[in-house]
């Protein structure tokens, strides 16, 4: 008998903006490729068996129900190249506001800010997906639609993923098939020196002052803190995005400016920080700005000049005046956002 295996290698993985809350994207919709490989996006259900006595020793089958009404359905594990293509998409999927300017012929401009208010997302307000999971074979995808992202990961550091900055989004969704067909074309992202973003082209690293980063880099994870709220027809109607939180986590150099960091802290001061590639209104540049406060007292072992420590800072910010986090991006696509 012939066997077919088939892989992770196999599978191609992409998504598409949504245009309508509780419509899909249909399968033969052009959509953007992730370039990822073997992370999970699972298939729940509720299985409910209470006990109900019957005059009988086990249950009664009336009594055993399974079917996946409020179910929240979420990827684990994928992990991508923060290249330009996929980055701002991400960035609009979780941080939910975006304002976009065109600065010239082919560049492109998104500032990336928290939003003062709840996107209604049924009247096409923020950023929604639909993602597809394409097997290879017919009537064997996976697809997920009314998907927004939860969380981001961004890791850039010398010994990892080639030193490139990586990217890693939490979807999570409404609805969810094990039996679609994507049959349209997927597009994946354009990638090389250019379109990426290396550890070692990092123009400023601040922490209130200059900070030289050490060899775990730096890391930052955004999230919305989206929950599923109400029911229709056996989904959530909607998801809440009721605080908004950001977490770094930057390895450098114990030196004076950490020193004076670590007194200001003492004393409740916040800290501004930046992290920046490229050059400003150009294609290429990326820039996250925020100021937060120091969550952890910065210790090292013995405390010598030379060596490295890691710094973990929680995002804060004066309502109405001082912005707690910001990502500008400058591309060559227009989003029309």
């Amino acid at each position: 008998m012939a066997l077919v295996v088939y892989c992770s290698s196999d599978e191609q993985w992409s998504f598409a903006e949504q245009t309508t809350w509780g419509t899909a994207v249909g399968d033969a919709a052009a959509s953007i490729g992730i370039l990822t490989e073997g992370f999970g996006l699972d298939s729940q259900i509720n299985f409910r068996n209470p006990p109900r006595a019957r005059a009988q020793r086990y249950q009664h089958y009336s009594d055993v129900r399974a079917d996946q009404k409020g179910v929240v359905y979420q990827t684990n594990g994928m992990a991508v190249p923060a290249a330009h293509e996929l980055l701002d998409m991400f960035l609009y999927g979780v941080m939910q506001n975006v304002v976009e300017s065109t600065l010239e012929a082919g560049v492109h401009r998104k500032t990336f800010t928290f939003g003062a208010t709840q996107p209604d997302f049924t009247a096409h307000a923020g950023e929604f997906f639909t993602l597809w999971g394409d097997s290879g074979v017919a009537s064997n995808d996976q697809k997920m639609y009314d998907a927004i992202i939860s969380e981001l990961t961004l890791t850039c550091a010398p010994g990892a993923n080639e030193g490139i900055l990586w990217v890693a989004p939490t979807f999570i969704a409404r609805s969810h098939s094990d039996t679609a067909n994507y049959t349209g074309t997927a597009t994946f992202a354009t990638t090389g020196a250019a379109e990426e973003y290396n550890f070692y082209d990092i123009i400023t690293a601040t922490l209130s002052s200059a900070v030289v980063l050490g060899d775990n880099g730096i890391s930052i994870t955004i999230r919305n803190g989206a929950r599923k709220v109400g029911q229709a027809t056996g989904v959530p109607q909607t998801f809440a995005l009721p605080r908004y939180e950001v977490e770094l986590s930057i390895h450098c150099l114990w030196d004076s400016a950490i020193r004076t960091l670590m007194a200001s802290a003492k004393a409740d001061t916040a800290v501004t920080f930046e992290f920046e590639w490229g050059t400003a209104g150009a294609v290429g540049h990326l820039e996250f700005t925020g100021t937060g406060e120091i969550s952890q007292a910065v210790n090292i072992e013995h405390g010598l000049e030379g060596n490295f420590c890691t710094v973990n800072i929680l995002c804060s910010g004066l309502y109405g005046t001082t912005e707690p986090f910001q990502v500008i991006l400058t591309s060559n696509n227009d989003r029309v956002w």
